[in-house]
């Protein structure tokens, strides 16, 4: 069984390899700027049924390939928390800082490459962002 679960498993292509590995770390970014306030519990109900269900592993050959895993959405999720009270500038302020640092960072190894950050603090561009 598990011989037929590695043939059938897709190789992680050599772009896909270099996303996450010791040497370098390539992240994407991508703003969704929404005109109306985040709903999250319907966000997260329709994440459940998505297909980002996936990480590269090693085969017995030491090739990459892509593995099916369960997926904790607490681990992929975040919600940061900026103080309250404070004018539209000064969230701005806090989202272009935030943008920033999640830059910087390295995804961990062990998981599915993908995490989604819900900014529900307005901007002058939106009432919330992804």
């Amino acid at each position: 069984m598990d011989y037929i679960r590695e043939e059938l498993a897709q190789p992680v292509s050599p772009m896909g390899q270099c996303f996450n590995s010791s040497v370098m770390c390539i992240n994407v970014l991508a703003v969704l700027e929404l005109k109306f306030p985040l709903m999250t519990c319907k966000f997260h109900l329709s994440l459940e049924m998505s297909s980002f269900l996936s990480t590269h592993v090693s085969d017995k050959n030491g090739k990459k390939i892509w593995k099916q895993v369960e997926v904790k959405l607490e681990e992929h999720i975040i919600i940061p928390k900026f103080p309250n009270g404070m004018s539209m500038d000064s969230y701005e302020d806090c989202f272009n800082d935030y943008i920033s640092s999640i830059a910087m960072e390295q995804l961990p190894q062990n998981k599915p490459l993908w995490q989604i950050h819900e900014i529900i603090y307005p901007t002058s561009k939106s009432a919330g962002t992804l």
